[in-house]
């Protein structure tokens, strides 16, 4: 038993150590240059305003729950699309830069993708080469990527395959801890910010 759980922990250390070498090339220059991710709706309504208000409204110490700036009046927590109650939002926003939250948020996201979907992937008793592949494949497709415009996207997508694995835990042992590991993974995928990837995932685990 100890020697089937010191290969399983080996297992996730070597998957996460080539997860986080290969994210940390592909993330280089807005890491440890002055480059940024940003294009199409980052640029103007989604990612890096809202990004900005939250930020600038956490470092005075408040909450952005109105604003008198849209329309006539606005209730600007309850756009979903800011994800201002995201947790990692929260941390990065209130204490970083913003832009060098944002694209260390992007890094962060893709990082925690590849985890998820490796840990789904031998949740679903795959061999460790078919793992990591997989979660390289997922990682680093065109679609995962091109959701980085939008940064609620992508932080949401990044909780559903720990969702996923969650579910897939709690059927093959209904203990406390795998329903704190599923409502964890779960509310990340709600706070994101993204109701259809919300909704899209409850048929998913339905």
């Amino acid at each position: 038993m100890d020697h089937c759980k010191s290969s399983k922990r080996t297992d996730w250390l070597i998957a996460a150590g080539i997860l986080c070498a290969i994210s940390i090339v592909k993330f280089y220059p807005v890491l440890f240059d002055d480059y940024s991710i940003l294009h199409g709706d980052a640029l103007d309504h989604h990612s890096l305003a809202v990004q900005t208000l939250l930020s600038e409204t956490l470092k005075n110490g408040q909450i952005p729950l109105w604003s008198r700036y849209l329309y006539g009046g606005h209730p600007v927590f309850a756009e979903g699309q800011g994800g201002f109650a995201y947790p990692i939002n929260l941390i990065l926003f209130s204490f970083f830069e913003t832009l060098w939250a944002h694209n260390f948020l992007l890094f962060l996201l893709s990082l925690l993708t590849g985890v998820g979907m490796f840990g789904l992937c031998r949740k679903w008793n795959l061999s460790l080469p078919a793992s990591v592949f997989g979660a390289l494949a997922l990682t680093y497709s065109e679609s995962w990527i091109g959701m980085t415009y939008n940064a609620c996207f992508y932080q949401t997508m990044a909780w559903i395959p720990f969702t996923l694995m969650a579910m897939e835990c709690w059927w093959e042992k209904p203990s406390l801890g795998n329903v704190v590991f599923f409502a964890v993974s779960f509310s990340q995928v709600i706070l994101g910010g993204i109701n259809l990837l919300y909704m899209a995932c409850c048929f998913s685990l339905s």
